[in-house]
């Protein structure tokens, strides 16, 4: 006897796949409008820090100013009659070379300094605020953006005479903000010239890194106070064993460190810390 029972499992099917189209036309919308967001985003905060960098000044000229004022500063070791006198045009070309801070503080107060490391492509302004949450989302400027800041720990003093000063910034899938630093985790990169610049309202730094460390975000690195000389240097020994190229920077006791601190993606809450000695120019 032939089988006269209906078969239900084809409108079935049809529904399932009709709904599931639907339900992944949906994401497919969602996620477009998402990536137009941050597209816009990562164009807008962008375009504000290049607004921003027409306070910087030019980094191969103020370095190479500095060279030529320390240069021509008298040498220690040398009788005063035969020590090099002190030549003012480079002083004065230090000067005019120096980052408009009047400028940057008329934009935002918290300004404290500008950070450049052209050779990762790091040029940007560094902020101090009552927190490290605001600056997380927030320009400059003070708009709303997922690039952020680069901010110091509000722990610090801003005017980075702490014998350790943080500097966190995100890492962006553009490249932007501290994105570069992923690039210090190769010994031949390191080794490439030019050497990070800081600049402050009370004088600049060249930055020699000593050591770069992937942690998992648990290992605080913002320590500020140091309770003798040795547990100081114990400090800089300890992030040289984990370091992910070789430096021979030298530490000394009255020396003062910069940590700068973004994510890396190896492992959950990953981040990619890099350390550097502050020598101030000129």
């Amino acid at each position: 006897m032939q089988n006269t029972i209906p078969k239900k499992s084809e409108p079935v099917l049809q529904k399932f796949l009709v709904g599931f189209m639907f339900v992944a036309m949906i994401a497919a919308i969602i996620f477009g409008l998402i990536w137009i967001k941050a597209i816009r985003d990562y164009s807008a905060g962008n375009a504000a820090y290049r607004r921003l960098q027409g306070f910087s000044p030019d980094t191969a000229a103020i370095e190479s100013a500095h060279l030529q004022t320390d240069a021509s500063l008298p040498d220690a070791s040398l009788p005063q009659s035969e020590a090099a006198p002190v030549v003012s045009a480079s002083q004065t070309e230090l000067r005019a070379s120096r980052m408009d801070f009047s400028g940057l503080k008329a934009v935002n107060e918290d300004v404290v300094g500008w950070l450049s490391a052209e050779a990762v492509g790091i040029n940007y302004p560094v902020v101090l605020g009552t927190d490290n949450a605001y600056y997380l989302d927030h320009l400059v400027t003070h708009e709303p953006s997922r690039l952020g800041s680069l901010f110091a720990d509000y722990r610090n003093q801003g005017d980075f005479s702490d014998r350790n000063t943080v500097i966190y910034g995100h890492n962006m899938q553009d490249g932007s903000m501290f994105a570069g630093l992923m690039e210090y985790k190769k010994q031949e990169v390191y080794e490439q010239p030019p050497t990070l610049l800081l600049f402050t309202p009370d004088g600049d730094y060249r930055i020699e890194l000593f050591a770069g460390v992937i942690t998992d975000g648990r290992q605080d690195f913002g320590r500020q106070d140091f309770s003798t000389t040795f547990d100081f240097l114990a400090y800089i020994d300890n992030l040289r064993d984990q370091s992910t190229f070789q430096s021979d920077v030298r530490i000394k006791e009255e020396d003062r460190i910069i940590t700068l601190s973004t994510c890396t993606y190896e492992f959950e809450e990953g981040r990619f810390v890099v350390f550097g000695k502050l020598i101030p120019l000129g």
